[in-house]
């Protein structure tokens, strides 16, 4: 379900090879993670940011990979989207949305991350759910709220950090300057294009980040 006024993706085919390569990378992040577990399976946490009415937020959740999904969204129209599109697909118990501005949100998170490392709450927050190991931002051309790229790599100590980052980007000359903004925390692990209308610029660039150890 979404608005018709409201903004959507526009080459129905490039969304659905879009969803295939995050739901490839989603399933590889949560096989590292069973790995470095003993075997066991433990379900990732999602940050998705920039949520739209839901597309990516649905398919992710119908994985059976991620424990927990917080999806944050600025327009009310997509928000409201949202929601009835996690009702339609019975995710309630697994997916949280949020309205609000990506980088006032990013900024809030980031102060909330900084309180709890100051008072060693981290194992406090993973009960909570407050806690992400994979971040997924799909901006407008624009690209990033410097504050988004703040908390995607904010490392407090005692507090939890992400550890992937998965970025969908049509705007090119943004993604190069977030790219270089990230560069001293993250390695970039896999890239892949999505060419939206032939014989135009208009290229979907889809970007897997890795915190570097």
């Amino acid at each position: 379900e979404k608005p018709e006024t409201a903004f959507y993706h526009p080459n129905a085919s490039a969304m659905i090879k879009a969803l295939d390569w995050m739901l490839d990378r989603v399933s590889r992040i949560a096989q590292r993670r069973q790995t470095t577990t003993s075997g066991s399976f433990v379900g990732c946490h999602l940050l998705e940011m920039y949520c739209g009415c839901g597309a990516h937020t649905v398919a992710l959740g119908k994985t059976g990979l991620l424990k927990k999904i917080l999806a944050v969204e600025l327009d009310p129209r997509l928000v409201q989207a949202c929601e009835r599109n996690v009702q339609l697909n019975e995710l309630q118990s697994l997916v949280e949305v949020r309205r609000g501005d990506a980088g006032q949100w990013a900024k809030e998170e980031s102060r909330r991350r900084r309180k709890r490392g100051l008072q060693g709450d981290a194992a406090q927050a993973c009960e909570d759910n407050h806690a992400y190991d994979i971040l997924l931002v799909d901006p407008p051309r624009q690209g990033l709220d410097e504050h988004v790229c703040r908390m995607a790599m904010d490392d407090v100590e005692g507090s939890s950090s992400f550890t992937d980052l998965l970025y969908i980007s049509c705007g090119h000359q943004a993604l190069l300057r977030d790219l270089e903004r990230l560069a001293p925390t993250y390695d970039v692990v896999h890239c892949a294009q999505m060419d939206l209308f032939p014989r135009t610029d208009s290229i979907e660039t889809l970007v897997h980040l890795n915190r570097r150890q």
